[in-house]
């Protein structure tokens, strides 16, 4: 209940008598255990849902009861639920202005009607400014559907899921046998201009279809579609269809089938397009289906999907958790938070209707705003790489739509909330205090910060030991760190097929050798014989060489260096397979790779420097000395660091150098160590750069201008 019980524009409507159309019926649902009422009008498809406490005072609309008599009478049996005036008049323009409501004509119903002027107003107003959705309603799609319903039926049979299943699983594969091929060099491709044509016509084609799943879907389950039209979406023109008549399924899988219809004929027609994509050569076709593959898997997954948007996933969330008006609740329940704990109003009625409900509301609210910046600014830069003042213009409307006009509105109706007026702690005080407090986060508090990146472990002088046969590791002679001489036995691995083959070689030798000893007054066996014989103690030679480089020695005085050495006994190891180093000069250098655009605070704001090794994070490094090289390069210095390897650095698909390019370019920086403990050659190791504290606002500078740099280069 809110704290300001009388409205000054009551007595204009307190006399009115409302009743419910005849066009209209009213549908029960539980949600979460709770019951709640949709109205629904016939005629115009127009669909409202209320809560126990809204339909109470609709179902007591009879025709005879004055407004007012209908507030008296709500207020007793609702107790301290009971609405206020300023509640029953916009609960009251709502119905009227969807034409669910009628009025005697002998009453003033200018309030109502001036309010629900207002409410379309506002709801244009936000449609405006909004650069992701502005929709204009077109035609009544009605007649077709009724008329064209038998034609998909069989699209809702169980050989229609079985096919769509193939084909999406056959699509997954494709993606991640392609995927390099798929992401390489996106926004030149996709904002290209001749392809930005081609975009113009497949992608309102798709969303037709996308739509059409839901209308007859909604067909499907009893329902009316009574409007199709066009949303401009960042400019490019979406069909969309009002499935608002759902809402009055009393079935929650009917809602959710009707929810997830666009997004499961979007993710066929990808799936199509991928097999013409992989299996068409380069021209016309091939690029229509990568666009198609792009808007049908894309948009799926960032906008129509993702439940943290008012689309198709945001619809089937509400209805899977069961909480209608998810988005709408989350605000209030936001509102009502800050009333209550920052102006410290008393008195009012949560949103939430118990524990889980609430952490809902509060989580959502908090994740879909922070979504929809994300969004915007990925949007927008997307935009920008290609059209760079495209992007400023859609960066300063989205800033105004989604950012300014919204907090000034904030600001203005926290200064004019009658409820807010009544708080403990007067909005004079709080909003400026606010403020003060937010700025001072920002702007004067010095916060902990720190450059990380990864490096590798470099040795001056070593002597690689590789694995000269495939063999099993049989035991390990010195551990790792040991101090050993040139000759010292590290490792003896065992190999049973050579020594299976060593006693066949041996018996054959025998049995030849005999053979030859019966033979030995003809010279013409006896030379069949003695070349078998030289075949056999040559085999015999070289079998035993390979048995003996089973055995793994030092080729140099040094310290053995041994990766992982618990996991080596008895594991398989193939032949040129790197087992360690004998290191036999200690210094030690490490190799990072810096970020270009994290090279200047690197470079002139570094106090310290540590190094962390992967093998133990817990002890921290001080080198003896360390510098940067002048030069960026995309060379990474060694593969450990890719992505490939469990690195950081994003190698470039299209390159074809024998060493690992990255994608980006980076400055390498040299940390030199006099001692270094049990150090693993080309070990990953972490490197930490520490920086003087600095205020936030200092970091999102730096972040804007990083961003500047590295997508538009000024």
């Amino acid at each position: 209940m809110s704290a300001n019980l009388f409205s000054s524009d009551w007595y204009q409507i307190a006399e009115l008598k409302p009743r419910l159309r005849r066009h209209v019926t009213v549908n029960a649902h539980r949600y979460r255990g709770r019951r709640w009422y949709v109205l629904e009008d016939h005629v115009t498809g127009q669909v409202r849902r209320l809560s126990p406490q809204s339909y109470l005072i609709v179902g007591l609309m009879n025709g005879e009861r004055t407004i007012d008599r209908l507030w008296e009478l709500s207020s007793q049996r609702l107790g301290e639920e009971m609405p206020t005036h300023e509640e029953m008049l916009q609960l009251l323009a709502s119905l009227y202005q969807a034409n669910l409501v009628g009025m005697d004509t002998s009453g003033d119903i200018s309030e109502l009607f001036e309010r629900g002027k207002e409410a379309e107003r506002t709801r244009w107003m936000a449609k405006l400014k909004s650069p992701l959705s502005i929709k204009i309603p077109l035609l009544d799609p009605e007649r077709f559907l009724v008329a064209t319903q038998k034609y998909v039926k069989p699209l809702f049979s169980t050989i229609a899921l079985l096919i769509w299943c193939a084909m999406v699983i056959g699509m997954l594969f494709m993606v991640g046998q392609h995927w390099d091929e798929l992401t390489s060099n996106v926004i030149d491709r996709v904002l290209a201009a001749d392809n930005l044509l081609l975009l113009w016509f497949v992608y309102p084609i798709i969303k037709l279809l996308h739509e059409l799943g839901h209308a007859y879907c909604v067909k499907r389950g009893g329902g009316e579609v009574h409007e199709l039209g066009i949303m401009l979406l960042v400019l490019l023109p979406m069909p969309y269809v009002d499935a608002s008549s759902t809402n009055a399924f009393a079935s929650k899988k009917q809602r959710i089938l009707v929810g997830s219809a666009g997004i499961i004929i979007e993710l066929f027609i990808a799936a199509v397009a991928m097999f013409v994509w992989v299996n068409s050569e380069p021209g016309l076709i091939k690029s229509i289906a990568y666009n198609v593959i792009f808007i049908a898997g894309l948009s799926t997954i960032m906008v129509n999907g993702n439940p943290l948007l008012r689309f198709d996933g945001y619809y089937i969330l509400a209805d899977c958790i069961e909480i209608p008006n998810l988005g709408q609740r989350s605000n209030q329940y936001w509102g009502w938070l800050t009333k209550r704990f920052m102006f410290g109003v008393s008195g009012l009625t949560s949103p939430a209707y118990d524990r889980r409900e609430a952490l809902w509301l509060f989580f959502y609210g908090f994740a879909s705003y922070i979504y929809r910046m994300f969004l915007m600014v990925t949007i927008v830069l997307f935009v920008a790489q290609k059209y760079f003042f495209v992007g400023i213009v859609l960066a300063i409307w989205a800033l105004v739509g989604t950012l300014i006009v919204p907090n000034f509105k904030l600001l203005k109706k926290a200064w004019q909330d009658s409820d807010i007026r009544t708080g403990r702690r007067s909005p004079s005080v709080m909003i400026p205090v606010t403020a003060c407090i937010v700025l001072l986060l920002l702007c004067v508090m010095p916060l902990p910060l720190t450059t990380t990146v990864e490096g590798v472990v470099q040795m001056g002088e070593q002597r690689r030991v590789l694995a000269e046969e495939n063999c099993f590791v049989e035991k390990l002679h010195k551990p790792s760190g040991a101090i050993v001489h040139k000759g010292d036995l590290l490792i003896s691995c065992t190999n049973p097929q050579l020594r299976k083959e060593q006693v066949v070689l041996q018996q054959q030798f025998i049995e030849t050798s005999a053979e030859r000893q019966g033979v030995w007054n003809d010279p013409v066996q006896l030379k069949i014989y003695d070349d078998q014989l030289s075949r056999l103690i040559s085999e015999l030679k070289e079998n035993e060489t390979r048995l003996t480089s089973l055995h793994l020695y030092a080729q140099a005085d040094g310290i053995w260096s041994l990766r992982n050495p618990a996991d080596l006994p008895g594991m398989f190891i193939r032949r040129g397979d790197l087992i360690g180093h004998v290191i036999t000069d200690q210094n030690v250098s490490i190799l990072g790779m810096v970020p270009e655009t994290d090279i200047e605070l690197v470079r002139e704001k570094s106090e310290t420097v540590v190094a962390l090794q992967t093998s133990d994070l817990n002890t921290e490094l001080t080198p003896q000395s360390w510098f940067v090289f002048p030069a960026a390069t995309k060379e990474a210095v060694s593969g450990i660091l890719t992505e490939t390897a469990g690195g950081t650095i994003i190698t470039d698909p299209s390159s074809t150098a024998e060493t690992p390019q990255a994608l980006r370019r980076y400055f390498i920086v040299a940390l030199e160590f006099e001692h270094f403990p049990t150090v693993y050659v080309e070990e990953r190791i972490h490197l930490k750069f520490e920086h003087p504290p600095e205020a936030v606002i200092y970091r999102l500078y730096r972040i804007v201008r990083r961003t500047f740099l590295e997508y538009f280069s000024v």
